[in-house]
């Protein structure tokens, strides 16, 4: 004759053995999602800064091709001169005029530059780029109404971008 107690018990140990497998495989599963998500989350980091490195490089492609000095007089003649060629379906651009359009291209770099930057601000750790990020906002809002050298304007953005960390060892 059978013992029932002895089944249940032996059904318990079991059981329990059970639960504590289900629980160790829960944990590595646990385990191994975190370290999904910490590579993916690293991912996004990378493509954030990557793109923030990206735009400030175009910011510098643009900057390279506004002339070495101007001033705002030059942009207004530049500005209407533009508007009479349209008016006139005039296809030729003329140097004066090409101002205009680099300005225009400039400020299409800077707004795709900050836009980065707000998505990276987070990841970045090295507070002294924030602080030249700063810096050379302040610095376009000037330069962008009143005009001057682009040179200095370079060797600020070559500093930030130069000194984001995109790959770690």
């Amino acid at each position: 004759m059978m013992d029932w107690n002895m089944l249940s018990a032996i059904g318990a140990c079991g059981s329990a053995i059970a639960s504590f497998g289900s629980a160790i495989a829960s944990l590595w599963a646990l385990c191994y999602a975190r370290k999904a998500l910490n590579t993916w989350n690293r991912q996004e980091q990378f493509k954030v800064k990557l793109e923030f490195k990206r735009a400030l490089l175009e910011l510098e492609d643009a900057f390279e091709a506004m002339p070495d000095n101007w001033n705002s007089t030059q942009y207004r003649i530049a500005r209407t001169g533009v508007g009479q060629q349209y008016n006139a379906v005039v296809h030729r651009v003329d140097d004066a005029a090409q101002l205009y359009f680099k300005k225009e291209n400039l400020k299409s770099a800077y707004q795709n530059a900050v836009r980065a930057w707000v998505l990276c601000e987070g990841g970045i750790k090295d507070k002294s780029i924030h602080a030249e990020w700063k810096q050379l906002r302040t610095d376009y809002s000037q330069y962008i109404l009143t005009g001057g050298n682009k040179n200095c304007y370079l060797s600020k953005i070559e500093k930030i971008y130069s000194r984001i960390v995109v790959f770690i060892d």
